[in-house]
């Protein structure tokens, strides 16, 4: 918006290089992923409806980029430069000149939107694309690695973590068609590899394509199926699935397809379908062979005749209902009827008593918490849909999801409202335990919706947390208000890890009646990212007994750049007389200081001095005479900054 050397610009460069390096010193490297309309960042995605932000990400894909990566120890020029590169209109680059512009930028990478490479790969060469290239399985991974989550994998992830990485980028991805479609194309291309490999199984790879498949989300899958060109396609891939991979990744594969195909498959067969599945690992091996053996075969068998309306004719909806359920143990059934179905004849009814407690317990203990919270949303009788919410709704069945990681569910989210203070120790225990971002955003947005229940656990929690667990808390703390007048400040202010001194600073900073507090302390910090933090929440008003400290953060050369330029912004704004003099100082050479008057060489501080002479003290008459020197130098940015605010 503004021109190359306009101080406004260096300023707002100046603020975004202190955010930067306040989200750098947590994290090494962060990397937003570029959609249409919006960003995900760490598998948060932007309100699509908030116009800055897709205004934004429609900019950057309009200039073909997937993800933008930033890497600790990023300089001002590179984000001066990454800014200039962006903000240029997207037509005015050829064929990869952005992507060559920036690469020489060290902490910078962005990758290009790559459907054209992708389909030139599947068909190159005139041959026909519907035929897969041959490659080997482990390429085939790395291949699908790449598309879906490049920029999130970390090179040190096992085995065993690298499937839910890749789940939560493709769960997250751009949702265009047409990377919807490359992704579903190297799974088929995947699991045909791995269906009919010429030399010894990989059962590793089998596991891991099994792993991946169950932890993506519930509706990604019929998403990516969705994407498909056909029902054809969508087959090939079913097919591919069930010679490949496990009975229950068989199973979800075939319920996504049906989704995305808008054809219907009777839940009563698909459950009888998951029985035969169900065997126990100490089974002999032949029963465990037939039991598999069984299921893929029934799936082929309803794939031969994937158009049928309904693949179950009505005479066998009661028969497949009642040998799919099971009994509860130590307990008999005398009914055939889905546990479902009587909650909601009880609920329109009103009425409750042991039959609906035995209904509810086998619902739930058929994993279908989310199809219970539906029906008890939509009763008409609200006292005895509380009477079932009573036992659905307890600690232990929030822990028991918690476990299974629905911290995202809508079915959680009902649970925890219903709970209120009781849900607060679940939910602390799984953002103490928690080992990746999102499940620790998920929790503490879980929590922040309690409210003053949550505040008085977390600083009852406080003083025996481990450092990782007290950073979480104060980010927490922090959603929900001030500082909290029980909790003191010394133990957290000046604590040993600089990570829990950031979130504490930030929090006291946001407090009016502790703020001054925060800024003596923070000022005089020993982490740059705290002195920034506090320098730019002075800049809004600063006590005076910190002007002292904040003039000799100016001149103290274990300061950066940035920070001593951010203590010349406060010194300037400030009022204080004495301040003048100062600005001078820095804004003159000293070399030559008493022959003649001369300005210093051009650096983030002397900007910094000549800015805030011109903006609040330009009618001293100590400042007149250096601004009049500096509008006449030869430097545009020093000129630029001098010129008259007014």
């Amino acid at each position: 918006m503004y021109p190359t050397g306009h101080p406004h610009l260096h300023s707002a460069t100046e603020r975004l290089i202190a955010k930067a390096q306040a989200m750098l010193a947590a994290e090494r490297i962060v990397v937003f992923g570029i959609a249409r309309d919006q960003f995900v960042l760490d598998g948060a995605a932007t309100d699509p409806r908030n116009n800055l932000f897709r205004e934004l990400a429609d900019k950057l894909h309009r200039h073909r980029l997937a993800t933008l990566r930033i890497s600790r120890g990023i300089t001002s020029d590179e984000i001066s430069r990454l800014v200039g590169l962006l903000s240029a209109d997207p037509a005015s680059y050829g064929r990869g000149g952005l992507l060559a512009e920036a690469g020489a930028l060290e902490h910078v990478q962005l990758q290009a939107i790559e459907y054209g490479r992708i389909v030139l790969e599947e068909g190159e060469g005139g041959a026909d694309p519907t035929v897969p290239v041959p490659r080997r399985s482990e390429d085939l991974w790395l291949d699908l690695a790449r598309l879906a989550a490049e920029s999130k994998l970390d090179p040190e992830s096992s085995e065993e973590q690298e499937p839910a990485i890749l789940a939560k980028s493709i769960d997250w991805g751009s949702r265009e068609a047409g990377y919807d479609r490359e992704v579903l194309r190297r799974l088929t291309r995947l699991a045909e590899d791995l269906a009919r490999h010429d030399g010894p199984p990989d059962p590793a790879l089998h596991a891991r394509l099994s792993k991946l498949l169950a932890a993506l989300r519930p509706g990604t899958l019929a998403r990516l199926l969705a994407a498909g060109e056909d029902d054809e396609e969508r087959k090939r891939f079913v097919t591919a699935a069930t010679a490949t991979l496990d009975t229950e990744a068989v199973m979800n594969v075939l319920e996504a397809v049906a989704s995305a195909s808008n054809q219907q498959v009777s839940h009563h067969l698909l459950r009888l379908l998951r029985k035969m599945g169900m065997v126990s690992q100490s089974a002999p091996p032949e029963t465990l062979s037939a039991a598999d053996s069984a299921v893929r075969i029934n799936v082929n068998r309803l794939l031969e005749h994937w158009r049928l309306d309904d693949p179950n004719p009505e005479q066998y909806t009661a028969a497949l209902d009642s040998m799919a359920v099971s009994a509860t143990p130590q307990r008999g059934r005398d009914e055939t009827c889905d546990a479902l179905i009587i909650l909601q004849a009880a609920l329109e009814a009103g009425v409750s008593g042991p039959r609906t407690d035995i209904a509810t317990d086998d619902v739930l203990a058929a994993g279908r918490l989310d199809e219970l919270v539906e029906v008890l949303g939509t009763s008409p009788n609200r006292s005895a849909a509380d009477a079932v919410w009573r036992r659905v709704a307890t600690p232990a069945r929030l822990r028991l999801e918690l476990q299974r990681g629905a911290l995202a569910s809508q079915s959680t989210a009902a649970i925890v409202t219903r709970l209120g203070e009781q849900a607060v120790d679940p939910l602390l225990e799984i953002l103490a335990a928690a080992d990746d971002r999102a499940t620790r955003a998920a929790a503490l947005r879980l929590l922040a919706a309690l409210g003053a229940a949550a505040v008085d656990r977390a600083v009852a929690l406080l003083p025996g947390a481990p450092w990782y667990l007290q950073r979480n808390l104060f980010v927490l703390l922090g959603r929900l208000g001030p500082w909290p007048a029980t909790l003191p400040t010394p133990p957290y202010l000046t604590h040993a890890d600089a990570r829990v001194r950031r979130e504490a600073i930030k929090l006291i900073l946001e407090s009016p009646g502790r703020r001054d507090v925060g800024l003596a302390t923070g000022v005089v910090d020993a982490d740059e990212t705290i002195r920034s933090l506090s320098l730019s929440a002075a800049l809004e008003g600063c006590p005076k007994h910190l002007i002292p400290t904040v003039r000799r953060l100016v001149v103290d050369t274990e300061c950066g750049p940035a920070t001593r330029a951010l203590a010349i912004r406060v010194l300037a704004r400030s009022g204080e007389p004495e301040a003048v003099d100062a600005l001078v100082d820095i804004a003159l050479a000293r070399k030559f200081r008493f022959l003649y008057r001369r300005i210093a060489s051009r650096s983030p501080e002397v900007l910094a001095a000549l800015t805030g002479l011109a903006g609040h003290w330009r009618d001293d008459p100590r400042a007149i005479e250096v601004l009049a020197l500096a509008r006449k130098h030869r430097d545009l940015e020093v000129r630029t900054a001098a010129a008259d605010a007014s």
